[in-house]
Parts: structure tokens; sequence; C-alpha cells
């Protein structure tokens, strides 16, 4: 819809509505619509004010909880012509849930809000209303993302509650304009700003209305040449109006307001129109890519009206039908093979003039797919997951060609032959060696000239190559009956002192995961430890230690992955790491109730820091909340792990009279002892150690009286 300024001197009825309607749009001088789209939270069918077929449909208040089908984001529709836009409109709620009112009116006719929404918006639609508590609490957002930043945009918006008597002409609403550097305040009469309310605590980009008895007024909220912010982005809060006194006088209802529930926005030309230019030169930049890559030539013109876009390859047209982008202002080449070699330019064009951009060399080269990653799964002793940096075809690979060996080099092999490879994932491949890997050893997967391992693409050979695998070790696994626990279900408040690494859990039961009482069909696995359920069992608290042999330094990642009904909070060494059913802000204590879940629960996956976690001993401590006093089940089991790159041995120790030796395996690193007096300065050891029968050896002397000696390892 491309609409100019209609002069106010149009005599028939209609003339004079889409007049009027139009100088509520653009109450300024001659401006160009490139398009307009409406939104309406509660679509109907009443007759006259009925939901156009072009007005999209999203939920403008938030909540997307016990609302089965509801849409909270999307794209917007040009109104005009019903295709879809690339501005995306999103709802979203802060703090407190607002709640939908019972209905809302319609306004008077003749209104601003008539005349801008009738045959559009079902404005008065029972169920329409979104209600907003206080302004300490519910609050809505209705943000407009993926907008142009070199545009300008129109929004309008209101509610009409409809209300008479009592406090409905008490209760305003307050809508504020964020993350807009430039706007012009485009308000109807009965909206209050700073410039016609000195007295009250608005600010510029804020607007308020009588949002409760709106159906005289029609009062429309609106803003004019938006400048959204560098990332093409702006957004309208709403919540209850709560200066006191209000622009009429009297004092706020202490009941609420109402937020947006019908909304316009509009895109708009700025300036004359002029031929199109390009802005920047660079673009687009040259690229030399391999197979298979996805390829974007980016090119950064401005016009007025807006520019139409036409690429070209070899300086022949492409096909927009088989590649629609090349018809846009990014050209997307996916999958690239060596025939997407050529140069691209393209040529834009308005009413005013056309320009083209510089030429740009693409260069696709036939590369082959690379093994970045090799993991021993803490599954079983076999298993070694192998990742690729691109999708590739692992049915033809010859299994003589992957081997396993200790990383210093000594005879510890896992078979050259009978190994079984099973691909998972397009670059994941499960590859299962032919004996088990000793514990503690440091591997090396070697996977030699043509195993027959292609990527999907080129159908390029992966290239011999050698990869230190890395060890995934289970601190907890839901998978294995043998990971006990200690537990307590009492109901009793342990308070705080239960999650700390020295706290006394002997007292407590010993279970293996899954615990609790839950239909079997949803759970990931057997419940081997059943819990019982009373009115004073709502919380329920779980313990348990895990050694990791590597420092800090080497853990390359520590995932927890659970299954829960119906909350729980997570403790490695005594801090909080992961949260399920609560708030992020929510001090938790025995009595707190978790949040309402659907089921079967999924399984719930936290990418943790490593930062609280030692070399060593670590003790995880985890509580499991209900939903309430009479919840029928509950359920916990968890696998937490750990990526490390290197494993380390322990250090066993020897004492005879004053002599101590201390001894680690030899597969363990060539790593060197410290030792300290005082556990601030270290010294290494430099000593070469004795190695006998597989074993290194270093010996030393136990300090006399009361003299101390601490020994370390050291990779």
């Amino acid at each position: 819809m491309r609409l100019a300024i209609l002069p106010l001197l149009l005599r028939h009825s209609t003339a004079r509505a889409i007049a009027c309607w139009l100088t509520i749009v653009f109450p300024a001088a001659a401006a160009t619509t490139n398009w307009v789209a409406y939104n309406d939270h509660t679509p109907g069918t009443t007759a006259g004010w009925a939901t156009a077929p072009n007005a999209t449909r999203y939920n403008m208040r938030g909540v997307a909880a016990g609302n089965a089908g509801t849409v909270l984001s999307g794209t917007l529709t040009n109104f005009d012509t019903g295709a879809q836009l690339t501005a995306v409109f999103t709802s979203s709620r802060i703090t407190a849930d607002p709640d939908d009112f019972g209905s809302m009116s319609y306004p008077a006719a003749g209104t601003p809000a008539y005349l801008l929404f009738n045959g559009k918006v079902d404005l008065g639609n029972s169920q329409s209303g979104i209600g907003i508590r206080a302004s300490s609490g519910s609050q809505t957002r209705l943000t407009f993302s993926n907008l142009d930043p070199a545009k300008r945009y129109v929004f309008r918006g209101t509610s009409v509650r409809g209300g008479s008597g009592g406090t409905y002409n008490r209760r305003w609403t307050l809508c504020t304009l964020e993350d807009a550097p430039t706007f012009t305040d485009s308000h109807t009469a009965g909206v209050f700003t700073s410039a016609n309310f000195p007295t009250g605590t608005m600010t510029p980009g804020q607007a308020a209305y009588m949002a409760g008895d709106n159906v005289a007024d029609g009062a429309v909220v609106g803003w004019t040449s938006i400048q959204p912010n560098a990332s093409g982005m702006f957004s309208v809060r709403c919540q209850q109006y709560a200066d006191n006194p209000l622009p009429n006088g009297l004092t706020p209802a202490p009941e609420y307001g109402y937020g947006i529930c019908a909304m316009m926005l509009a895109e708009i030309e700025t300036g004359p129109p002029f031929a199109p230019t390009n802005q920047n030169v660079n673009l687009p930049a040259n690229r030399s890519v391999s197979a298979c890559a996805n390829v974007s030539l980016t090119t950064s013109f401005a016009g007025s009206p807006a520019p139409t876009y036409l690429w070209y390859k070899n300086n022949v047209a492409m096909d927009t039908v088989a590649n629609p982008s090349a018809a846009g202002p990014v050209l997307n080449l996916n999958n690239t093979q060596t025939s997407d070699s050529g140069m691209y330019h393209v040529v834009v064009s308005n009413p005013s003039g056309t320009a083209v951009s510089r030429d740009a060399v693409v260069t696709v080269t036939a590369g082959p797919p690379h093994l970045t990653s090799v993991t021993a799964l803490s599954s079983n002793a076999y298993n070694f997951l192998f990742t690729f940096d691109q999708a590739i075809d692992a049915s033809s690979v010859d299994t003589f060609t992957i081997n396993f060996r200790s990383r210093n080099g000594v005879a510890a092999w896992l078979g050259e032959t009978a190994l079984t490879v099973l691909q998972v994932s397009p670059t994941n491949v499960l590859v299962t060696s032919e004996l088990p890997r000793e514990p503690l050893v440091n591997y090396v997967a070697n996977v030699i000239a043509d195993s027959g391992i292609v990527d999907t693409c080129a159908r390029a050979p992966l290239a011999p190559t050698s990869v230190n695998v890395f060890t995934e070790i289970a601190l907890s696994d839901f998978d294995d009956a043998a990971d006990m626990w200690s537990y307590e279900q009492s109901g009793l408040d342990l308070g705080t002192a239960w999650r700390a690494p020295g706290y006394d859990d002997s007292a407590w039961l010993l279970g293996a995961a899954f615990f609790g009482l839950e239909t079997p069909a949803n759970v990931l696995g057997p419940i081997r430890t059943p819990w019982t359920i009373g009115a004073a069992q709502l919380t329920y608290y779980l313990r348990k230690s895990a050694n990791l042999p590597a420092p800090r330094s080497e853990i390359v990642s520590l995932t927890l992955r659970q299954q829960v009904d119906d909350g729980s909070v997570t403790y490695i060494n005594g801090l909080e790491v992961a949260r399920h059913g609560f708030t992020a802000t929510e001090v938790i204590t025995n009595g707190s109730f978790a949040a309402n879940e659907t089921e079967p629960q999924a399984l719930l996956v936290d990418v943790l820091s490593a930062t609280n976690v030692v070399q060593g001993r670590n003790y995880i401590a985890v509580e499991v909340h209900q939903t309430s006093t009479s919840s029928s089940d509950v359920l916990y089991g968890s696998k937490l792990t750990a990526i490390t790159r290197t494993v380390y041995p322990s250090l066993s120790l020897a004492r005879s009279g004053n002599t101590l030796t201390i001894s680690w395996p030899e597969y363990g690193v060539n790593g060197r002892l410290q030792t300290s007096t005082d556990l601030n300065t270290w010294v290494t050891d430099g000593r070469t150690p004795a190695l006998s029968g597989g074993t290194y050896r270093l010996t030393y002397t136990i300090p006399a009286g009361a003299g101390r000696l601490f020994i370390r390892f050291l990779p």
C-alpha cells in the first residue's frame, strides 16, 4: 500500500473518513507508506468490526501459559496485499502475568479509534482486554524487530474498556516508547503527555489515556517518524498510569488499567524521492569457501522509494524463482558447489534511477571434511564419539583404518580389527573399539588414508588425521544402577546446611536414580528407588560425592541433564548451579512450590560453568519440590558429565619409617611432582622418576618434628 497524504477538502463521507484516517496516521506533511499492518489481540466476527483477513492475530498480553495455541510472536502482514512482511511482532510480559478481562467496548462512531480500527480490528470483542494490575506489577511490552533502520515508522494503539461509573474513569494506561532514538508525538485528543500535563511525572516518549472509559473519546496513542535502533527494533511498554492526581483531577484506581489490544504499524519513506546510491563500496565482499558451505553476499543501497534488487552471475540475471534471494539485498548461496564459482553483482532500481554494485568474486573449492573431536564416552569402556565439521557419510568406513593408542606411545592399543561404526547424526559417528579402555589412560584416535568417510555434499574423502581423545566423566548417571545417592524424604525442613560439602548425611537412606513415584511411560529409565508421597512431603533432598580426576583448566564442558517432576535446584560444592520450576530471583525454602509443568517432563539440559568444580572430590546436592501438597507424583534423575582434555592418575603413597614413596601409573601424562611446606610456594621436583612395572616412583624424607610436606601432581 503506497499512500500519499490526502487534503481535508474531500466532500463525500467515505472520502472524509479516509482523509481523517490518513490524518491520524500521518498528521504531518507528505509521507509515503511502504506498508501498513494491523494486529488484533482477540479476533472477532461482529458486524462492521470483524477482524479483517489481513490483520494478524498475535496475543498481546505476552502470556502463553494456560492459553492453548497462543502465538506471541511472528511476522506482520501487509494489510493491503496480504503478503508476509519481514517485520516481526513480539508480545511479552514484565514481572507478574496480566489477566484477560471479560469484555471490551467499541469506541463511538467518528472518534479516532473508530476511524482507524473499524473493519480492521474487532476492538470490543469479548475477552479482548488486557488487565494491568499495578505500575509495579503486571506490564506488557510490544516489540517490533527486523525493521529497516534507514526507514521511519508510525505506531498507533488503543484499548476501550467502556465501563461507566465506579472507578472506570480512574483507570488509566501509560504507554512508553522504548529503544527509539528519535520520534514525533502524534497522539489524538484524550491522550496526555508531559507537554499537556506538565504537573505529572511523564517523560518524553510516554503517553497516558483513560482506557477504562474510552468510548466517547476513542483516544489513540501514537508516534510518527519513529527511528528504530541500530539493530532495527523498538518497543511500546504498557502499564497502569498512577500519577496522583490524574489528568482528569481524580485519584488513580487501586485496581488496574488496560493494555493496548489493537495496534497499527506502518513503514514510511523519509524525504523526497531519490535514485539508489551505494552506501558502502566495500560490499559485496569477495568470498573463498569450501564446497557445501553457505555464502551470503550483502550489498548496502539507499533509495526513496525503496528500490528493487536483481542479482547477476557472470553478467547474466539470476533466476529469482530458483533462488528468491536473488531479488533482495542479500544473495544467499546455500550448499555451494564448484559450479557456484563466478562474479556476482546486483542491479538496484526505483522510479528515480538505477545503480549497479561492483563485482564480488566467489571461489568454491572442493575441500575434505575434518575430524574435530573424539570423545571417550562414559557409558562404557568401548564407545567413542567422533565429531566432524560437516555432514559426512560413514556407510563405507573401512574399520581397519581406525585405531586407538595411548597418547604417550606406550603399547596400550584398543585393537585395529573388529571395530563397529554407527552413524548417529549427520556429523557424529559412534565407534566401538575391540578392547576396553584402561582407566585413566589418555588416548589418540588415528584415522589413516582411504577410511571410506566422505562428506555428503562433494563426496570428498576425510584426510588422514590423529586427534587427542577427550574423556567424558560421569559425576552422576541415571542410566547406572550402581550410581548411588543419599536421600532424605521425611519432609523435614533442613534449612541450608545440607548443601555444604561437609554435611553429615550418614543417617540418610541410599538409592539409585530414578527416584520417585511416576507412570513408567513418563520416565526416561526405570524407577529404582521409590519415594513416598504425602501432604507433608513437599521437598525431597539428595546428596552424593563424585571424583573428577582432572583440574578445572582441562574441562572442556560441564553438562547437567535431568528429568524432574516438578522442580529442582542443584548445588555443586555448596553453590547453586541450576534451577527449574522457580524464577531466577525467587528465594527457595522447604515450603516453596514449584511451577506447574506439563507431563511427561522433558529432559532438561543445562550447560554449566566449571568454576565451581575441583580436581578430586566434588559434592552434588539437589532439592526436588512438588507443585502442591496434593501432588500425586514426583520424579528425579540426573546425568552430570564433564568432558576433559586429559585425565590424571591418582597418586599412591607408601611409608616406611621416615621415607615416603609416591607412585603413579606410567600412562598418566608426562607430569612432575611439586612439593611445598606452606601451600603457598611450590617447587617442581626435577628428578627423573624411577620406572618399574609400568609405575613411576619418587621417594621423599618426611621432615622431623612438626614439619610438614605437601605433594601434588603437575601435568
